[in-house]
């Protein structure tokens, strides 16, 4: 069924704006000319029937818009005033833009005329405002000078051979200008309206066929602004295209180049600008479709014989298409599926409905068949239908079978066997066909009957074969049997050892020329028998090897066989064995076993050199085994004898571990342990080496003083060398790693007071005269690696309390902090009260013999010499100076005074018993 469909039109408006930078456009209310128009009102001109031309700045549009209001002074005389826009052309021509009417009826007024929609005028930037009346001029001015002067064109139109109306160009030249008037005139713009299609977008449809030249679509457009479509006119445009022109003046789409090409929708884009520079843009949808092909004749039936056997034209299709080529095909048929076809008639254009070879129809099972033909271009497609009617046909006899035939073997290729002649009565086109039992028989049936050989009789092997012929004429077919006897055969060679049930294995490394397979052959004629055999892959035949005259199968004599070298590891041997007239050819399967082969530690001995460390820290020896068994696993294993537990490996890498944490700063780790490694491989092979690892030990202890600090007290007047105190540091470290200096850290004092020997022992090395309070500083012991201890040491510096010779207290706050001197004190206190009970005992004896108001003490004090014979003359005594490397405070001794005389106590005697008695307390 033709479809042919008429325009269908659908407006669609989808526009859109864009305001453009070449214009100013007004955006807002603005007011050109008097501001206040009705400020000049003194006076009116006397002229009639001119037309005015405010050619002056104040009178000049700024900006692209509309004229919304007009307001003037009206003076004297009603009548009718046209408020207008002049707009200039070129030098001294302008064009009338546009005016609007207003009948004044009153005077000395101000008037206003709101000007509706669809009459605003638009203005374009230098555009003048102007006016005209047919009589008496109406709208007031004021003379004035200076920037209120006007520059005022008028012009007689009463001159003019025409009207001036809108669009209306008129030369000024002649024109005279009044000067320093300021008209009472004033317009109010606004901002414009843009464009807009009033038939786009929109879709249509469009023919494939249609003509160059062919009218397809006029465009219109509109604008609210009637002067822009009046007056400037508005300006539309297409997008360049290859099938479409567009005509700017008449606006019309034509075609301009064959639409064939063309399908489904095709867009033409449109826009259109107003004088403002407003834009609107929209689209023209042409929806491309092409007329179908034509079949002028289906609906038709034809007949077929069911015998049909052979392709047949049936139908011949009667196709047109107007403007595209088409192809045609079957699209269904019923029943489905049904042996018919569509194809170009041979040599033609035509289509024709063809029955394809041995259709295998039959009336009892379809006697008629529905075929529908479907004819497309690419872009459109007719169906029509087509009905074959199958008719009854009779089957062929064939006249010379049952039958049989014998043959020599002298017989060659291709000669005849036996002619099979059979007849139709419905068909003269028959055809042969047989089959053999056994199969593979030595003989083909040609098209016509006739049966031949295939091949030369001479190497048959079965004697007779039963060939079964058949007969068809395309629907229905008869068979018959024909016997075939070779006579004179030589029999072939039979393998009777081969194939075997499985493959055969041979190990690899078997010795070269060993018996591998025996192969056994027979023959009933008794003919000497040879024997080849070829492999797959070839390089099979590189390390077998077959006698031809036994059959026996050895290994190469020449190449051995390595399984991890050879290419393959299976071969399939095709042996043949021949009688010079018959072959036969079976095959063997062989596949190279591998064979476990020793490995070998790359090395005889291996040694590491590491350091002390951790448990879980690894070493690498460099284990690596050469194995010929390519792809065998390998693990490893050592024994370190007394030495194992300290370390590990790894079966699969044989990298090395320590299980401890192998310090030799403790006593009883070994530097050197020596083990023995065994690799071994997944069949039981193994391979040893010695191990040897050389541990050495690492500076890994920091030096770390006995104490967490000290402090030592001292007199700031000690002597430089006076030592203070000893420190004391211990390494864990072995060897010379252990081995320490000492140094101080004086950076926090004003000077280095100090110095340390390697000994520990802190000395003064600089005078502390003057100095007071704590001086605080570190000792550093620092081994031989750079590692560092740290300890704080505190010297407490104290001002002599008395006179006598300062003496220093060495690393104790104070004396009795160290029990040493508790010892030495208190055998000191037992000398010292028996010196004190012994002078007192002496004195005491001597005041018996001294006279009245005598003082014995004060001279013996004195180092007075007694005048009388037995007085004891008393001498100083040194003052007691500790050791140096004991310092004791000092203490002032008396000397003894004389021996004791009969006790006598005066006076004089009382007043030295209490002396003594407070010097003892």
């Amino acid at each position: 069924m033709k479809v042919r469909c008429a325009a269908v039109c659908i407006l669609l408006i989808s526009t859109f704006y864009r305001n453009d930078a070449a214009v100013t456009k007004c955006t807002a209310v603005d007011f050109i000319g008097k501001t206040q128009p009705y400020l000049y009102n003194s006076t009116i001109d006397g002229t009639i029937g001119y037309a005015f031309l405010a050619a002056d700045s104040v009178y000049q549009f700024p900006c692209c818009g509309v004229v919304k209001q007009w307001q003037a002074f009206i003076k004297q005389h009603t009548g009718t005033v046209l408020f207008e826009v002049w707009r200039s052309t070129s030098g001294s021509a302008y064009k009338l833009a546009g005016s609007n009417e207003f009948v004044a009826l009153t005077t000395n007024m101000l008037i206003a005329l709101n000007v509706a929609s669809g009459a605003q005028i638009t203005v374009y930037p230098g555009d003048y405002i102007g006016w005209y009346t047919d009589n008496n001029e109406m709208v007031a001015y004021t003379a004035g000078t200076g920037p209120e002067a006007d520059n005022i064109k008028y012009i007689d139109l009463r001159s003019q051979p025409t009207a001036i109306t809108p669009g209306t160009n008129l030369d000024w030249s002649s024109a005279a200008s009044f000067q320093n008037r300021n008209y009472g005139i004033r317009a109010t713009i606004d901002a414009n309206s843009p464009p807009f299609f009033t038939n786009l977008n929109f879709f249509m449809l469009a023919q494939a066929t249609w003509p160059v030249g062919n009218l397809v679509y006029t465009v219109s457009a509109s604008d609210p602004n009637p002067s822009d479509t009046t007056i400037t006119q508005l300006t539309i445009t297409m997008n360049t295209d290859s099938y479409f022109s567009f005509d700017t003046t008449t606006k019309e789409v034509k075609v301009t180049a064959s639409l064939t090409p063309l399908s489904g929708n095709y867009l033409l884009r449109f826009k259109v600008v107003d004088l403002c520079e407003y834009t609107a843009s929209g689209t023209l949808t042409l929806s491309i479709y092409n007329e179908p092909p034509t079949i002028h004749n289906l609906g038709a039936t034809v007949e077929v014989l069911e015998n049909q056997v052979t392709e047949l034209l049936l139908y011949t299709l009667s196709v047109t298409d107007p403007s595209d080529p088409f192809t045609c095909g079957i699209s269904s048929t019923s029943p489905s599926p049904a042996p018919f076809s569509v194809r170009l008639k041979p040599g033609l254009t035509d289509y024709g409905v063809y029955v394809n070879n041995n259709p295998g129809l039959s009336v009892a099972a379809n006697a008629n068949y529905n075929v529908f033909v479907a004819c497309t271009d690419g872009k459109g497609t007719t169906v029509g239908k087509l009905v074959v009617h199958v008719a009854a046909s009779n089957s062929p006899v064939i006249t010379n079978l049952p039958n049989s035939v014998t043959l020599p073997t002298s017989k060659l290729n291709t000669d005849l066997v036996f002619n099979v002649t059979a007849t139709d009565v419905d068909s003269p086109t028959l055809t042969y066909s047989m089959t053999c039992n056994p199969i593979g028989c030595p003989f083909k049936i040609l098209s016509a009957g006739r049966i031949q050989l295939t091949s030369d009789l001479l190497y048959q092997t079965v004697g007779s074969y039963d060939v079964t012929v058949t007969v068809s004429d395309g629907y229905s077919s008869r068979s018959s049997s024909l016997s075939v006897v070779i006579s004179g055969l030589n029999t072939a060679p039979v393998i009777t050892n081969l194939p075997i049930v499985s493959s055969l294995s041979v190990q690899e490394n078997t010795n070269l020329g060993t018996s591998v397979y025996q192969v056994t052959a027979t023959d009933n004629d008794r003919d000497t028998l040879y024997y080849t055999m070829t492999s797959v892959p070839g390089t099979g035949m590189d390390y077998f090897q077959i006698n031809s005259a036994t059959g026996l199968i050895t290994t190469s004599t020449t190449n051995a066989i390595n399984y991890e070298t050879i290419p393959a590891t299976s071969f399939t041997f095709y042996v043949r064995v021949s009688d010079s007239t018959w072959t036969t050819d079976k095959n063997l399967l062989i596949r190279v076993t591998n064979q476990n082969e020793a490995l070998y530690l790359s090395q005889q001995i291996y040694r590491v050199y590491t350091n002390e460390g951790y448990a879980g820290q690894q070493m690498n020896p460099g284990l690596s085994v050469r194995d010929t068994d390519v792809g065998d696993s390998v693990s490893y294993s050592m024994n370190c004898g007394s030495n194992s537990g300290y370390m590990t490996m790894a079966s699969s890498t044989g990298l090395l571990t320590y299980a401890i944490n192998y310090d030799l700063d403790k006593p009883g780790l070994p530097t050197a342990i020596t083990c023995i490694v065994t690799a071994t491989d997944s069949g039981g092979l193994t391979a040893t080496a010695t191990l040897s690892v050389d541990i050495a030990e690492i500076n890994d202890n920091t030096p770390t003083f006995l104490s967490s600090s000290y402090t030592f007290t001292v007199f700031n007047n000690i002597v430089v060398g006076t030592t203070i105190g000893n420190v004391s540091a211990v390494d864990g470290d072995i060897s010379t790693n252990g081995q320490f200096t000492y140094s101080l850290d004086q950076t926090t004092l004003a000077n280095n007071y100090f110095q340390i020997s390697q000994a520990g022992f802190i000395t003064l090395k600089n005078s502390l005269s003057g100095v007071v309070g704590d001086l605080d500083f570190a000792a550093k012991a620092t081994d031989t690696g750079g590692l560092q201890g740290f300890v704080s040491v505190r010297v407490t510096v104290l001002e002599p309390t008395t006179t006598t010779a300062a003496t220093t207290t060495v690393g104790y706050k104070n004396m009795f902090d160290d029990k040493r001197n508790i010892v030495w004190i208190s055998i000191l206190a037992v000398v010292a009260i028996s010196v004190v009970a012994v002078t007192l005992y002496v004195c005491l004896g001597y005041l018996r013999y001294w006279p009245v108001g005598f003082d014995p003490f004060k001279e013996c004090a004195k180092g007075f010499e007694c005048k009388k014979p037995d007085c004891l003359k008393p001498k100083p005594r040194p003052r007691f100076q500790p050791e140096k490397s004991k310092p004791l405070p000092s203490r002032r001794e008396p000397s003894l005074p004389p021996p004791t005389p009969p006790l006598m106590v005066t006076p004089g005697k009382q007043e030295i018993l209490n002396y003594i008695f407070k010097f003892l307390k």
